[in-house]
């Protein structure tokens, strides 16, 4: 049996809520998003076809692969800057 990473992005459910992350900057500027039954129909046909990675949504996959491109640094700054409480 393989093993398939899911990287849904935004979707629509009450993860945010759940987690306690509904008042970062991300949250508060971050569409709405995928529906949740959409990103897991993605993942479970990722899965079937043996496809290691799976990241849903074309504006996230985009995101996803600027990663390599820039500094660990820098990244991290901007992820700790998204992932700060909204003022």
């Amino acid at each position: 049996m393989s093993s398939c990473c899911l990287c849904p992005g935004p979707t629509v459910s009450k993860f945010r809520e759940r987690a306690g992350t509904g008042k970062t900057r991300l949250a508060k500027t971050a569409d709405a998003g995928m529906p949740s039954l959409t990103v897991a129909r993605a993942g479970y046909n990722a899965c079937k076809q043996n496809r290691p990675v799976i990241v849903t949504g074309g504006r996230n996959a985009f995101h996803a692969g600027l990663v390599k491109y820039i500094p660990r640094k820098t990244l991290l700054k901007m992820v700790r800057n998204v992932q700060s409480p909204a003022d």
